[in-house]
């Protein structure tokens, strides 16, 4: 099997596990009376929690394989940033354990990431009736300054890499864009406020397994291709050693 195949195989395991995963929370909740169901899935509470433990993980599992194995991985590196941001985002950046007093903007506590898109769509808002195109147009201009630095780090000796591995960033992603459309009330699917607490959070960790499961596969991924040989020089390259005469 090649290693391809085999990044391949994990990768469709890792996100039948997570799909599984979520699938299994939203059944569970819909079992659950509403005082069950809130000790579960409310703030500070046993899925928030779990969301955190996974992120950090995540976060562990990208830096060592980043040390270790896959130096220059622009792709790796960013899904570690990614997965600390989310870890402290989820912990409020600390005002829940060490009473971190979070500065406030109007009468928006900047205490998470979603804040920042709160205040950016209250200023919108205030300022033209088209304010969701002219957001979606803010949007389009930071993915593509995004991509012109990504194009500028590949220049100076960053690796873009893709892989079957990658599907779990453009998936973890995905889920955590819609949980903070949630957050900042942007009604893309019509949810009642208690039920939108539940996929929230229920999609918030499963973007905390997918970027868990891109970091261990992308590591395990590096460690393959260190194992594999190096090619023989080619009978035409200038590493064939002639004979003497």
């Amino acid at each position: 099997m090649t290693d391809y195949l085999k990044n391949t195989v994990g990768a469709l395991l890792c996100l039948i596990f997570t799909l599984g995963v979520i699938t299994a929370l939203i059944v569970i909740s819909t079992g659950l009376s509403v005082e069950a169901r809130l000790d579960l899935f409310e703030e500070d509470r046993a899925v928030e929690w779990a969301t955190v433990v996974i992120y950090l993980a995540a976060f562990g599992i990208g830096l060592w394989y980043y040390l270790t194995r896959a130096r220059g991985d622009l792709l790796l590196i960013s899904a570690t940033i990614f997965a600390l941001i989310a870890t402290l985002d989820e912990l409020s950046f600390g005002e829940r354990i060490i009473g971190f007093e979070a500065p406030r903007v109007g009468q928006t506590k900047l205490d998470a990431v979603h804040d920042l898109a709160s205040i950016a769509k209250r200023q919108l808002k205030a300022t033209t009736d088209h304010h969701y195109l002219l957001g979606g147009f803010i949007l389009l201009v930071l993915i593509l300054i995004g991509l012109w630095v990504c194009r500028i780090l590949v220049r100076r000796g960053w690796t873009l890499r893709f892989g079957p591995e990658a599907l779990f960033l453009i998936l973890g992603a995905a889920l955590l864009a819609y949980a903070q459309a949630i957050d900042i009330n942007l009604r893309i699917l019509p949810l009642k406020e208690l039920k939108a607490l539940y996929v929230e959070e229920v999609f918030e960790l499963g973007s905390g397994l997918c970027v868990m499961c891109f970091a261990g596969l992308r590591g395990l991924a590096m460690r393959d291709a260190s194992l594999t040989p190096s090619p023989l020089p080619s009978a035409t390259g200038g590493g064939r050693l002639s004979p003497k005469i």
